[in-house]
């Protein structure tokens, strides 16, 4: 199984690459809500 600290710098870098933002907003009791170029993507946590 992947990290998410892998996963996360990951897609950073790929964000990176293609000039678009990748960022955390904020961490709940069982999820992060992640934003990549104005997309709110929620990941939950194990």
């Amino acid at each position: 199984m992947t990290s998410r600290r892998w996963l996360i710098k990951l897609m950073k870098q790929a964000a990176e690459r293609k000039n678009v933002t990748f960022e955390s907003i904020r961490q709940g009791g069982s999820h992060e809500i992640f934003q990549l170029d104005g997309l709110m993507i929620p990941h939950p946590t194990s």
